[in-house]
Protein backbone atom coordinates (compact mmCIF):
# COMPACT_ATOMS: atom_id res chain seq x y z
CA UNK A 1 0.00 0.00 0.00
CA UNK A 2 1.12 3.58 -0.67
CA UNK A 3 0.40 6.89 1.03
CA UNK A 4 2.43 8.84 -1.53
CA UNK A 5 0.64 9.62 -4.80
CA UNK A 6 1.89 7.24 -7.44
CA UNK A 7 1.09 6.25 -11.00
CA UNK A 8 1.68 3.02 -12.89
CA UNK A 9 1.57 2.33 -16.62
CA UNK A 10 1.60 -1.16 -18.13
CA UNK A 11 1.49 -2.55 -21.66
CA UNK A 12 -0.07 -6.00 -21.44
CA UNK A 13 1.74 -8.94 -23.01
CA UNK A 14 -0.90 -11.53 -22.10
CA UNK A 15 -4.64 -11.58 -21.31
CA UNK A 16 -5.57 -10.65 -17.74
CA UNK A 17 -8.44 -9.46 -15.57
CA UNK A 18 -7.94 -5.76 -14.81
CA UNK A 19 -8.24 -5.81 -11.02
CA UNK A 20 -6.23 -9.03 -10.70
CA UNK A 21 -3.41 -7.60 -12.81
CA UNK A 22 -3.21 -4.36 -10.85
CA UNK A 23 -3.28 -6.19 -7.52
CA UNK A 24 -0.39 -8.41 -8.60
CA UNK A 25 1.65 -5.44 -9.79
CA UNK A 26 1.00 -2.90 -7.02
CA UNK A 27 0.33 -4.85 -3.85
CA UNK A 28 -2.80 -2.76 -3.27
CA UNK A 29 -5.89 -4.56 -1.93
CA UNK A 30 -8.50 -5.33 -4.57
CA UNK A 31 -11.08 -3.36 -2.57
CA UNK A 32 -8.98 -0.21 -2.95
CA UNK A 33 -8.36 -0.87 -6.61
CA UNK A 34 -12.07 -1.33 -7.26
CA UNK A 35 -12.74 1.94 -5.46
CA UNK A 36 -10.08 3.66 -7.58
CA UNK A 37 -11.63 2.26 -10.75
CA UNK A 38 -15.12 3.37 -9.74
CA UNK A 39 -13.79 6.87 -9.05
CA UNK A 40 -12.12 7.20 -12.44
CA UNK A 41 -8.45 6.73 -11.51
CA UNK A 42 -7.78 3.92 -14.02
CA UNK A 43 -7.54 4.44 -17.79
CA UNK A 44 -7.30 2.10 -20.78
CA UNK A 45 -5.86 2.62 -24.26
CA UNK A 46 -6.74 -0.14 -26.71
CA UNK A 47 -5.51 -0.06 -30.28
CA UNK A 48 -6.41 3.11 -32.16
CA UNK A 49 -9.18 4.01 -29.76
CA UNK A 50 -8.74 6.98 -27.47
CA UNK A 51 -7.89 6.74 -23.80
CA UNK A 52 -10.94 6.09 -21.63
CA UNK A 53 -11.62 5.53 -17.97
CA UNK A 54 -11.95 1.88 -17.00
CA UNK A 55 -14.42 1.26 -14.18
CA UNK A 56 -15.25 -2.46 -14.47
CA UNK A 57 -12.96 -4.50 -12.22
CA UNK A 58 -13.51 -7.75 -14.16
CA UNK A 59 -12.73 -6.22 -17.55
CA UNK A 60 -10.66 -8.60 -19.69
CA UNK A 61 -7.40 -7.02 -20.79
CA UNK A 62 -5.79 -8.10 -24.07
CA UNK A 63 -2.17 -8.12 -25.26
CA UNK A 64 -1.18 -4.63 -26.38
CA UNK A 65 -3.62 -2.86 -24.04
CA UNK A 66 -2.11 0.07 -22.17
CA UNK A 67 -3.43 0.26 -18.62
CA UNK A 68 -2.73 3.18 -16.26
CA UNK A 69 -3.45 3.60 -12.56
CA UNK A 70 -3.23 7.01 -10.86
CA UNK A 71 -3.42 6.39 -7.14
CA UNK A 72 -3.68 9.19 -4.59
CA UNK A 73 -5.34 8.02 -1.38
CA UNK A 74 -6.19 11.58 -0.28
CA UNK A 75 -8.01 12.36 -3.53
CA UNK A 76 -9.89 9.07 -3.52
CA UNK A 77 -10.96 9.58 0.10
CA UNK A 78 -12.24 13.13 -0.48
CA UNK A 79 -15.94 13.70 0.17
CA UNK A 80 -18.01 16.69 -0.94
CA UNK A 81 -19.37 19.10 1.64
CA UNK A 82 -22.29 20.07 -0.62
CA UNK A 83 -24.00 18.65 -3.69
CA UNK A 84 -24.25 20.45 -7.04
CA UNK A 85 -27.65 21.72 -8.17
CA UNK A 86 -29.22 21.78 -11.62
CA UNK A 87 -30.55 25.29 -12.24
CA UNK A 88 -32.10 24.79 -15.65
CA UNK A 89 -32.10 23.00 -18.98
CA UNK A 90 -32.27 25.01 -22.19
CA UNK A 91 -31.78 23.86 -25.79
CA UNK A 92 -28.62 21.73 -25.69
CA UNK A 93 -27.46 23.16 -22.36
CA UNK A 94 -27.65 22.25 -18.69
CA UNK A 95 -27.09 25.06 -16.20
CA UNK A 96 -25.55 24.09 -12.87
CA UNK A 97 -24.43 25.43 -9.51
CA UNK A 98 -20.96 24.12 -8.61
CA UNK A 99 -20.09 24.06 -4.89
CA UNK A 100 -16.58 24.71 -3.66
CA UNK A 101 -14.45 21.58 -3.63
CA UNK A 102 -15.75 20.20 -6.93
CA UNK A 103 -13.79 20.07 -10.17
CA UNK A 104 -15.36 21.17 -13.43
CA UNK A 105 -14.12 17.95 -15.01
CA UNK A 106 -12.02 15.04 -13.85
CA UNK A 107 -8.26 14.61 -13.96
CA UNK A 108 -6.25 11.41 -14.49
CA UNK A 109 -6.36 11.01 -10.69
CA UNK A 110 -10.14 10.64 -10.66
CA UNK A 111 -13.45 12.19 -11.60
CA UNK A 112 -15.73 11.34 -8.68
CA UNK A 113 -15.72 14.96 -7.49
CA UNK A 114 -16.22 16.50 -10.94
CA UNK A 115 -19.40 18.11 -12.24
CA UNK A 116 -18.99 16.32 -15.55
CA UNK A 117 -19.18 12.93 -13.81
CA UNK A 118 -21.96 14.09 -11.47
CA UNK A 119 -24.06 15.13 -14.46
CA UNK A 120 -23.59 11.75 -16.16
CA UNK A 121 -24.97 10.17 -12.98
CA UNK A 122 -27.95 12.55 -12.86
CA UNK A 123 -29.50 12.16 -16.27
CA UNK A 124 -27.00 13.92 -18.54
CA UNK A 125 -24.65 11.17 -19.79
CA UNK A 126 -23.21 13.28 -22.62
CA UNK A 127 -22.50 16.45 -20.61
CA UNK A 128 -19.45 18.32 -21.88
CA UNK A 129 -17.38 21.10 -20.31
CA UNK A 130 -17.31 24.40 -22.25
CA UNK A 131 -15.76 26.61 -19.54
CA UNK A 132 -14.20 25.98 -16.14
CA UNK A 133 -14.08 27.19 -12.56
CA UNK A 134 -11.27 26.59 -10.08
CA UNK A 135 -11.87 23.77 -7.62
CA UNK A 136 -12.05 26.23 -4.70
CA UNK A 137 -14.54 28.54 -6.46
CA UNK A 138 -18.28 27.98 -6.14
CA UNK A 139 -20.64 29.39 -8.74
CA UNK A 140 -22.79 29.02 -11.82
CA UNK A 141 -21.70 27.05 -14.89
CA UNK A 142 -23.08 25.92 -18.23
CA UNK A 143 -22.46 22.48 -19.72
CA UNK A 144 -23.27 21.28 -23.22
CA UNK A 145 -25.52 18.25 -23.65
CA UNK A 146 -24.56 17.45 -27.23
CA UNK A 147 -21.50 17.69 -29.45
CA UNK A 148 -23.17 20.43 -31.49
CA UNK A 149 -24.02 22.45 -28.37
CA UNK A 150 -20.44 22.07 -27.15
CA UNK A 151 -19.17 23.60 -30.39
CA UNK A 152 -21.60 26.55 -30.39
CA UNK A 153 -21.20 27.28 -26.68
CA UNK A 154 -17.43 26.97 -26.99
CA UNK A 155 -17.40 29.61 -29.71
CA UNK A 156 -19.69 31.81 -27.61
CA UNK A 157 -17.38 31.74 -24.59
CA UNK A 158 -14.30 32.32 -26.76
CA UNK A 159 -15.95 35.33 -28.42
CA UNK A 160 -16.39 37.12 -25.07
CA UNK A 161 -20.13 37.47 -25.67
CA UNK A 162 -20.75 36.15 -22.16
CA UNK A 163 -20.99 38.48 -19.17
CA UNK A 164 -19.13 36.89 -16.24
CA UNK A 165 -19.63 38.43 -12.81
CA UNK A 166 -17.85 37.37 -9.62
CA UNK A 167 -18.18 38.41 -6.00
CA UNK A 168 -15.27 38.34 -3.58
CA UNK A 169 -14.37 39.52 -0.12
CA UNK A 170 -10.94 41.15 -0.36
CA UNK A 171 -8.40 42.30 2.19
CA UNK A 172 -8.44 45.98 3.02
CA UNK A 173 -10.72 48.92 2.33
CA UNK A 174 -11.62 49.61 -1.28
CA UNK A 175 -13.66 52.77 -1.81
CA UNK A 176 -13.51 53.37 -5.56
CA UNK A 177 -14.28 51.48 -8.73
CA UNK A 178 -11.18 50.38 -10.61
CA UNK A 179 -10.27 48.64 -13.85
CA UNK A 180 -7.36 46.21 -13.72
CA UNK A 181 -5.65 45.46 -17.02
CA UNK A 182 -2.40 43.80 -16.00
CA UNK A 183 -1.50 41.26 -18.75
CA UNK A 184 -1.48 37.67 -17.51
CA UNK A 185 0.79 35.01 -18.99
CA UNK A 186 1.70 37.43 -21.76
CA UNK A 187 -1.91 37.96 -22.83
CA UNK A 188 -4.27 40.93 -22.39
CA UNK A 189 -6.59 40.69 -19.38
CA UNK A 190 -9.15 43.13 -18.01
CA UNK A 191 -11.25 43.09 -14.84
CA UNK A 192 -13.70 45.76 -13.62
CA UNK A 193 -13.94 45.95 -9.82
CA UNK A 194 -16.79 47.67 -7.97
CA UNK A 195 -16.87 47.90 -4.15
CA UNK A 196 -20.28 46.88 -2.79
CA UNK A 197 -19.93 47.30 0.97
CA UNK A 198 -17.32 47.21 3.72
CA UNK A 199 -16.95 44.01 5.73
CA UNK A 200 -15.08 44.99 8.87
CA UNK A 201 -11.57 45.86 7.72
CA UNK A 202 -12.25 44.15 4.37
CA UNK A 203 -14.48 44.84 1.37
CA UNK A 204 -17.11 42.92 -0.60
CA UNK A 205 -16.55 43.58 -4.31
CA UNK A 206 -18.19 42.82 -7.63
CA UNK A 207 -15.80 41.84 -10.42
CA UNK A 208 -16.77 41.64 -14.08
CA UNK A 209 -14.14 40.15 -16.36
CA UNK A 210 -13.76 40.81 -20.08
CA UNK A 211 -11.24 38.00 -20.55
CA UNK A 212 -10.90 34.57 -19.01
CA UNK A 213 -7.26 34.09 -18.11
CA UNK A 214 -6.03 31.51 -15.61
CA UNK A 215 -6.95 32.64 -12.06
CA UNK A 216 -7.67 36.08 -13.51
CA UNK A 217 -9.80 37.49 -10.68
CA UNK A 218 -7.48 36.19 -7.97
CA UNK A 219 -4.31 37.40 -9.68
CA UNK A 220 -5.68 40.82 -10.59
CA UNK A 221 -6.98 41.51 -7.09
CA UNK A 222 -3.70 40.37 -5.56
CA UNK A 223 -1.77 42.66 -7.93
CA UNK A 224 -3.93 45.59 -6.78
CA UNK A 225 -3.05 44.96 -3.14
CA UNK A 226 -6.47 43.52 -2.29
CA UNK A 227 -6.10 39.72 -2.39
CA UNK A 228 -9.16 37.53 -1.99
CA UNK A 229 -9.60 36.37 1.59
CA UNK A 230 -8.84 32.70 2.05
CA UNK A 231 -6.84 32.43 -1.17
CA UNK A 232 -4.25 29.68 -0.59
CA UNK A 233 -2.14 30.73 -3.56
CA UNK A 234 -2.19 34.50 -4.00
CA UNK A 235 -1.61 37.26 -1.45
CA UNK A 236 -0.27 37.61 2.08
CA UNK A 237 -2.06 38.09 5.42
CA UNK A 238 -5.33 37.05 3.77
CA UNK A 239 -5.95 33.66 5.39
CA UNK A 240 -9.56 32.90 6.34
CA UNK A 241 -11.06 29.91 8.19
CA UNK A 242 -13.89 29.59 5.64
CA UNK A 243 -11.52 29.16 2.71
CA UNK A 244 -11.57 31.06 -0.58
CA UNK A 245 -14.14 33.87 -0.46
CA UNK A 246 -14.76 34.04 -4.20
CA UNK A 247 -17.94 33.18 -6.10
CA UNK A 248 -18.76 32.97 -9.80
CA UNK A 249 -21.89 34.97 -9.09
CA UNK A 250 -23.63 35.33 -12.45
CA UNK A 251 -23.50 34.49 -16.15
CA UNK A 252 -25.48 36.26 -18.86
CA UNK A 253 -25.51 35.30 -22.54
CA UNK A 254 -27.74 34.78 -25.55
CA UNK A 255 -28.45 31.18 -26.43
CA UNK A 256 -26.56 30.41 -29.66
CA UNK A 257 -29.43 28.17 -30.77
CA UNK A 258 -32.57 30.24 -30.22
CA UNK A 259 -31.27 33.69 -29.27
CA UNK A 260 -33.09 33.77 -25.93
CA UNK A 261 -31.31 35.71 -23.19
CA UNK A 262 -30.02 33.45 -20.43
CA UNK A 263 -29.28 34.95 -17.02
CA UNK A 264 -27.95 32.72 -14.25
CA UNK A 265 -27.28 33.78 -10.67
CA UNK A 266 -26.30 31.73 -7.64
CA UNK A 267 -29.54 30.68 -5.90
CA UNK A 268 -30.20 32.62 -2.71
CA UNK A 269 -30.10 29.41 -0.69
CA UNK A 270 -26.50 28.88 -1.87
CA UNK A 271 -25.29 32.42 -1.18
CA UNK A 272 -23.06 32.62 1.92
CA UNK A 273 -23.84 35.52 4.23
CA UNK A 274 -20.61 37.36 3.42
CA UNK A 275 -21.57 37.59 -0.26
CA UNK A 276 -24.95 39.30 0.09
CA UNK A 277 -25.66 43.00 -0.28
CA UNK A 278 -27.33 42.76 3.14
CA UNK A 279 -25.34 40.27 5.24
CA UNK A 280 -28.23 40.00 7.71
CA UNK A 281 -30.51 38.53 5.04
CA UNK A 282 -31.02 34.82 5.57
CA UNK A 283 -31.12 32.19 2.84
Amino acid sequence: MTATPREWHWTLSAPAVAVDWMASQTGLPKSRLKDAMNKGAVTLKRGRKGVRRLRRATFRLLPGDVLSLYYDASILAARPEAEPEILGVHCGQVQVFKPSGWLSQGSPWGDHLSLERWLTQHGFPDARVVHRLDRETAGVMVFARTRHAAATLGRLFQSRDVTKVYRACVRGTLAQTMTLDLPLDGKPARSHVVPLRPSGHDTLVRVEIETGRFHQVRRHLESAGHPVLGDPRYGEDNAHPDGLMLLAWALTYRCPECGARQSLTIPQSRQPGWSRDDPETGP
